[in-house]
């Protein structure tokens, strides 16, 4: 009798397992769940004494040292997603695969996906080679659902890449080694200056006609063209390479998305909008050596006139005066300087062949009627029309700007 108990279990247990399989070959979803899932244990048996990557893996000599700012401000789900990004971004894998992260709705997930892809591209700006669009997908596991980011290089292989690794380095190597021994305001100063006229700012009617490398460090420094995030990045790193300390800044100025830069000078914060100081080229036909400095060293107070700051809450506040620019190199009017004698001095010490700029101070009245008394004396007549009934200026946010007389 037992014998025959025993015999019919196996055969139940037999026809379960015919049973099992004959779901598996039949039903694909799940066998795919299945296939899945012995992969990822398979990948986990295989990586387990590898070390993770962390959030200070080098991921080539570009790389700035503050490299965490925005990592740190990430909740501890959203880090996994970025340091994921980082292994995958390390190693150019296409798929990215989230397996640390628990799926609660699509709505979480590409709000984490999204937050924790722009906290890592701020973070990394030597990062230029990923473009910008990325695609989500969830693949399901016996037990719940893994999510997976999609990315697209500019670059076929690590060879191409260390290529052009080598070209920005050449050229950033240069301005760096001439910024060398110079105190830290003309240091900044020099390099503020130097990429803005090297790189012609990228005119666009559509934001996503943009070609992706203009908003990268490779399209400002090698092909010379580059939107405001390419100029930031570009500026960030050639700082970091002097020991300066920053952080790309992401906002809006008159609702279009923009970044710019904080700068940090004695321990004290500054913002510098460096697209900004470019915004006289499409009136001199794009020449990029018109540089203006209304938006260099500024204060939380001076930019928030024109800027938008999305998560002001999580930057340092930028409240340093000493290195603004027409402040430190004695081209600011206050209320206590005789408005004449000051600009007459600025004036006649300006070397620049195009403009002339100068800032003041918020409550200076009568700026306009003070400029047109000074201009018409003979000395300053290169910033008056031949036939002395007008002149050109700009007033940008607390500072002017005159331009030369062709």
């Amino acid at each position: 009798m037992k014998k025959i108990v025993k015999y019919i279990i196996n055969i139940l247990i037999i026809l379960v397992l015919i049973a099992f399989i004959y779901i598996i070959l039949t039903n694909k979803k799940v066998s795919n769940q299945i296939i899945v899932s012995v992969n990822d244990m398979r990948d986990n048996i295989t990586n387990f004494n590898s070390e993770e990557i962390d959030e200070n893996v080098k991921i080539n000599s570009l790389q700035i040292k503050n490299c965490t700012f925005y990592y740190n401000t990430l909740t501890d789900t959203q880090k996994e997603i970025y340091l994921a990004l980082l292994s995958s971004i390390n190693n150019l894998d296409t798929t990215v695969k989230l397996k640390k992260y628990e799926y609660i709705d699509e709505e979480t997930t590409m709000n984490d996906i999204k937050i924790s892809m722009q906290n890592l591209f701020l973070d990394h700006p030597e990062i230029f080679y990923v473009k910008t669009n990325y695609t989500v997908s969830t693949v399901d596991l016996i037990k719940g659902k893994r999510v997976e980011v999609l990315l697209e290089y500019t670059v076929a292989d690590k060879n191409e890449l260390d290529n052009k690794i080598n070209e920005v380095s050449t050229v950033l190597d240069e301005l760096v080694n001439e910024a060398k021994g110079k105190d830290i305001f003309e240091a900044e100063l020099y390099l503020h200056d130097k990429i803005a006229t090297m790189c012609k700012y990228y005119r666009y009617e559509n934001i996503e006609d943009i070609p992706e490398e203009c908003h990268s460090i490779y399209g400002c420094v090698v092909n010379k063209s580059a939107v405001c995030d390419g100029l930031s990045k570009t500026l960030q790193i050639a700082l970091d390479k002097l020991g300066i300390e920053s952080i790309l800044v992401s906002g809006s100025i008159q609702d279009q998305l923009h970044a710019w830069n904080l700068v940090k000078l004695e321990d004290e914060w500054y913002h510098v909008d460096i697209t900004s100081d470019k915004s006289l080229d499409k009136d001199f036909n794009d020449d990029s050596s018109v540089v203006i400095h209304s938006y260099f060293n500024i204060t939380d107070e001076k930019i928030l006139k024109t800027n938008a700051i999305e998560d002001k809450q999580l930057l340092p506040k930028a409240t340093g005066t000493k290195y603004n620019y027409y402040i430190y190199k004695d081209k600011y009017i206050s209320n206590k300087d005789n408005f004449e004698s000051k600009l007459t001095k600025i004036l006649s010490e300006n070397t620049d062949d195009k403009i002339a700029e100068f800032g003041i101070e918020n409550n200076v009245d009568a700026i306009t009627e003070n400029l047109v008394l000074l201009l018409s004396h003979p000395k300053f007549s290169e910033y008056v029309s031949s036939d002395k009934r007008r002149f050109n200026y700009y007033n940008i946010l607390d500072s002017f700007i005159l331009t030369k007389q062709k």
